[in-house]
């Protein structure tokens, strides 16, 4: 008898609530070390955790990060540097845009090269589980050309993640009694295969989704979650948020499915009459719709424009910078593309700047503060008059510049004729990109910090949960770290300890470090590390960095060194004294040694 059961819950019946309260109760049952919560997206993750669900962090995440974990972490291979390697390696595989935004937008289906569409293929092919026999000559000719480079560069990619851990059946780093994993009907048939494995040994495992919301199935996804009469399937029936009109229409297209291939169950909507309109634009043409996002915005309404795929968001972002229209996703406040107006703690932003330059026209008479001028002056280009910039700058941070200096450094007479406009005349070539957020300032003139009623994103970027400010930016409840302590962190570049001083320059003084305790059972041997004043006992996978005390420098060193199948046995120097490059370490990085050893040091 299986121990999977199937919770089944279409949009809006309070599925993520159901479930947030199933892992509370099983907290109760089972104990918090004891419960695997996972999913398929990064969106849906952050949204679990914003419950405050009461279990270890490592416990709680997407299925690709705890195969990450469990495999010690590897390089990735479909990362910008290594694309990039690989399509010099390979200019017949080039792959067209490295970037990715992970398992959330879909492995980014906006490659145009062929190298990328085979590459999406590949993975596709994989993720199905189909033997190589069956795959067409083109995807079995990239095959060899990528796993070549994979293996010269000891990488592993997305999709390796999960084909390793099922193999070699590696086991999450924590014994869970009950797992429970959200978007189930995203999985492919190898996600869903390491799932059950991981699940085997645990006394149940849920599968939490509703196959009419799938979404991937061009990455391989195959929505028959519930189709299994052997299993058991617990289905929630009322929604909270689809209004009437929108259901009857989503059910005449989901009924196009013949109803062999999905599970029927009853699925009410609100008593809200609800509307849907139909466009004829498409997301490569914003401006063919945007009169009716307009309406909804002039009434003072929020609107969300949701694309299945961050790619088809490129489109519609470039008709709103062109039309100086504030948007943002407050869920997503990392994605920088999607939060042009944010105003950094960290960093100073083009929304900073220009905050700070339209602060002065708010005064009367117009003056800046030494702090305000210190962050816009850098948006213009030959503003300043000779000499003029140290004395702007010498100004505090908090008093305000006299008047007679402004009129004497910059050009008053012209900035008073055309207003705070002015500044869109003279951006710097290296600040162009602050246009946008200038006209969005001077169009939205009384607004200091600018709250956008238009949110963008894709499908699963738009939980309903609250997101906090802090000073790593916008996180949501659930992910703040309780912890009060900092810690202190290794500066290689001068091989010693600092306590949280920033050493980029523009910021120092912060004092101390955040940090988070992660736990993963572990039952194998460790290495025991032991110098005169300490002994520390690791995992053999742990990474150590070694101080080499003044013994060691200025010496000459024999050393082995291996690179693939190649060996090396040769002789440096140690290290010298300020630190410069050679040595071991640059000598193992000129010949790109995969491991170093030292056999002997010599006067």
């Amino acid at each position: 008898m299986t121990n999977e059961r199937h919770l089944i819950g279409p949009p809006g019946t309070g599925k993520t609530t159901t479930l947030a309260r199933r892992v509370e109760k099983a907290v109760e049952e089972y104990g918090a070390d004891r419960v695997m919560v996972a999913s398929f997206t990064k969106s849906a993750v952050a949204e679990l955790n914003s419950r405050d669900l009461p279990i270890p962090k490592e416990q709680i995440g997407t299925i690709h990060a705890m195969a990450y974990h469990a495999l010690s972490m590897p390089k990735i291979a479909e990362t910008g540097k290594y694309l990039k390697d690989f399509s010099e390696a390979c200019p017949a595989y080039e792959i067209d845009d490295p970037t990715r935004d992970g398992v959330d937008d879909g492995y980014n289906q906006g490659g145009k090269t062929e190298g990328a569409k085979l590459l999406q293929e590949y993975g596709r092919l994989r993720a199905l589980m189909r033997p190589p026999d069956l795959w067409p000559d083109s995807i079995t000719a990239f095959a060899t050309e990528w796993e070549r480079f994979k293996d010269d560069c000891h990488l592993m990619d997305f999709t390796d993640l999960i084909s390793v851990c099922l193999k070699e059946t590696i086991m999450p780093g924590f014994d869970a009694a009950l797992g429970m994993v959200d978007e189930a009907q995203d999985l492919t048939p190898l996600e869903l295969a390491l799932v059950r494995m991981w699940g085997a040994p645990m006394e149940k495992l849920i599968l939490v989704g509703d196959g009419d919301q799938c979404i991937y199935s061009f990455k391989g996804a195959v929505p028959g979650l519930g189709l299994n009469p052997d299993i058991p399937t617990h289905v929630l029936k009322q929604s909270y948020r689809v209004s009437q009109a929108v259901h009857e229409f989503s059910e005449q297209i989901i009924n196009l499915i013949p109803p062999e291939e999905r599970l029927q169950r009853e699925y009410l909507p609100t008593e809200e009459p609800g509307e849907v309109l139909g466009l004829n634009g498409t997301y490569k043409r914003p401006e063919a719709w945007w009169d009716v996002v307009q309406k909804h915005l002039d009434e003072y309404q929020t609107v969300m424009v949701l694309a299945s795929c961050s790619y088809m968001l490129k489109s519609i972002t470039a008709f709103l910078r062109q039309e100086a229209i504030p948007f943002a996703n407050s869920y997503r406040r990392k994605r920088r593309d999607w939060n042009p107006l944010v105003h950094g703690k960290r960093m100073t932003t083009a929304a900073t700047r220009v905050r700070d330059y339209l602060a002065g026209w708010r005064r009367d008479p117009m003056t800046w503060t030494g702090g305000e001028l210190a962050i816009w002056l850098p948006l213009g280009a030959g503003v300043v008059k000779r000499g003029g910039k140290d004395k702007l700058l010498a100004i505090l941070p908090e008093q305000l510049a006299p008047i007679e200096l402004l009129a004497e450094v910059l050009p008053m007479p012209e900035m008073y004729a055309r207003g705070p406009e002015w500044l869109l005349d003279h951006l710097s070539a290296a600040h162009r990109h602050a246009e946008y957020q200038l006209r969005v300032g001077l169009n939205h003139w009384e607004d200091v910090e600018i709250e956008p009623a238009l949110t963008v994103g894709t499908i699963h970027c738009s939980p309903p949960d609250e997101s906090i400010l802090t000073t790593d930016g916008w996180i949501s409840i659930g992910n703040l770290d309780p912890n009060i302590h900092k810690i202190a962190s290794y500066y290689r570049k001068s091989n010693s300890l600092r306590w949280g001083e920033t050493w980029c320059g523009h910021e120092k003084g912060i004092i101390g470090y955040n940090f988070t305790i992660s736990k993963r059972k572990y039952s194998g041997n460790l290495i025991t590390l032991q110098t005169k004043e300490t002994k520390t006992r690791v995992t053999p996978n742990h990474a150590v960095l070694a101080m080499f005390n003044d013994n060691f420098m200025e010496k000459y060193v024999v050393y082995l060194m291996k690179r693939n199948d190649w060996w090396r046995i040769g002789l440096c120097t140690s290290a010298h004294r300020p630190y410069r490059s050679g040595g071991v370490s640059g000598r193992l990085g000129t010949e790109k040694a995969d491991y170093g050893w030292i056999l002997g040091v010599y006067e």
